[in-house]
């Protein structure tokens, strides 16, 4: 597929006003996708199809689906991780990654355990297991991972390895009846030497607009720049910063589609780009890294 790089004004500016990138309450609609389970002994793995509680023993794993199945799982033979089997239903285990196959194909995906606290409202505060970095995101949006162990989607633009330390996905259902596609975003992070020396500059030969941002105590690089292809749009806004030797990426792609692709009898109406990017925007800005005097007990 041909693409083109088109350079775009920043949105940044677009975002920041009367205060509203913090009021999720009033973006977001009143429906709460993840659905507690009730076992509080339980590791929580927040998937892209939903949350699976685990609670582990010597040998065993008992597994409690969103559905509210549960099986106990037996530890198997594993070349890495830890694999867990019940009949044709597998959960595999890898540091603070998961995921589940079922007859061989995948049911839960990109699965990460993580610190998920209500924060008022429709609001939720996580912590990484590693207890390295604090965010809030809004229910209604998908908590996940990305891909267990070194991947090159860590962050758009690159060919380099880092890792997918936890994403944040906002379905099409957000702005229903409109083009919007949806929109994801990802904390990732690298100490490839590369991309570490090109982590405030390099943005895959496209275009961007660039600017200069405070989150917390931390100072990041922001690179706008969008991709189009076959009636298909991607804005990304990138928040890039080095930090103990390590490049981190905090950043959101915004897809959606040609409007003019729609005939005008189907009601499909452009989306609310304000409203979209407000709440990607007070994701991004609730993110801090936690210092050693700030990690929980």
């Amino acid at each position: 597929m041909e693409r083109k790089n088109i350079i775009i004004v920043s949105i940044i500016t677009l975002v920041v006003v009367s205060g509203t990138i913090f009021y999720f309450d009033s973006l977001i609609p009143s429906v709460d996708t993840e659905t507690p389970i009730a076992n509080v002994t339980a590791t929580y793995f927040y998937c892209t199809e939903g949350i699976v509680a685990v609670t582990f023993g010597d040998t065993t794993a008992d597994v409690i689906f969103p559905d509210q199945r549960v099986l106990t799982m037996t530890q198997g033979v594993s070349g890495s991780g830890a694999r867990y089997e019940n009949g044709d239903v597998v959960f595999w285990n890898k540091g603070d990654g998961a995921f589940v196959t079922e007859n061989d194909e995948m049911i839960y995906s990109n699965c990460i355990t993580a610190t998920v606290t209500p924060e008022g409202g429709d609001m939720r505060h996580v912590v990484d297991a590693s207890q390295m970095f604090e965010f809030s995101y809004p229910a209604p949006a998908i908590l996940s991972g990305g891909e267990l162990g070194y991947t090159e989607t860590w962050r758009q633009q690159t060919t380099t390895l880092g890792m997918v330390l936890a994403k944040v996905s906002i379905p099409r259902t957000f702005e229903p009846d409109t083009n919007f596609s949806e929109a994801i975003l990802t904390i990732g992070t690298s100490a490839d030497p590369d991309a570490v020396k090109t982590c405030v500059t390099d943005a895959g030969g496209a275009q961007v607009e660039k600017s200069q941002m405070t989150i917390g105590s931390t100072p990041f690089t922001v690179l706008s720049y969008s991709d189009a292809g076959a009636g298909n749009y991607y804005d990304t806004t990138s928040y890039r910063t080095v930090r103990d030797g390590q490049c981190y990426a905090i950043e959101y792609t915004i897809h959606t589609t040609n409007i003019d692709n729609y005939p005008r009898e189907s009601g499909i109406t452009v989306f609310d780009r304000n409203k979209i990017t407000a709440v990607l925007e007070g994701i991004v800005r609730s993110f801090i890294f936690l210092p050693d005097d700030k990690k929980l007990n």
